[in-house]
């Protein structure tokens, strides 16, 4: 199983050549490129970009347990596990609060999960590169929904609007149900596969 998702299959001129190579050719055998397209929960399992979920939550958690560390007791009580959080004070990193660690962290990760996609197109035996731009958008939303119900940093530190933290156990565990649930409705339309400029 490849890493892109395939959607429907097209065709083309036996040979090579498009859609345009049977115009000219009155009507050649036609060949189906690319297979048969992935069913619904092989749609949901490649829109996931785990590798980038995987890096975030690795960078994340080494700065988190530094402010962790570092953080007085703020009084506030965390619903899932009952115990209090930190206050996220100065992070031993040259004095860079947390939050703005976090907020970092996050936006490189989500700039890099387009970028990831395009690259995997680009492999050897992923034909189909017309449809990374579909999977680069689902995959780029399904960080932001991973990274907010892995609690991410950027989250749950209080600095990005006000004093407020962004992060809620209960409606993280709500989007991410709903997105996995409508993610693999996303279907690539035919792809050219003669097209090699992606």
């Amino acid at each position: 199983m490849g890493r892109l998702v395939k959607g429907a299959s097209t065709k083309r001129a036996a040979g090579g050549g498009g859609l345009e190579a049977t115009t000219r050719t009155g009507g050649a055998e036609m060949e189906t490129v690319g297979g048969p397209a992935d069913n619904y929960l092989e749609r949901v399992i490649k829109y996931i970009p785990s590798e980038i979920v995987a890096a975030y939550v690795a960078l994340d958690g080494i700065f988190f347990n530094t402010s962790s560390l570092i953080g007085a007791p703020s009084g506030i009580v965390d619903p899932a596990t009952t115990q209090p959080v930190s206050s996220f004070g100065q992070s031993i990193m040259a004095g860079v609060p947390a939050s703005t660690i976090g907020l970092g962290i996050f936006l490189v990760c989500l700039a890099f999960t387009p970028i990831y996609i395009w690259s995997t197109s680009r492999l050897p035996g992923e034909a189909g590169r017309g449809a990374w731009r579909m999977q680069a958008l689902v995959s780029t939303l399904a960080f932001v929904v991973w990274a907010y119900a892995t609690k991410g940093m950027v989250f749950l530190a209080p600095g990005l609007v006000g004093d407020a933290r962004l992060y809620d156990g209960q409606l993280a565990a709500a989007v991410l149900i709903l997105f996995t649930l409508v993610s693999g409705l996303f279907i690539p339309g035919p792809t050219d596969y003669g097209n090699e400029r992606g």
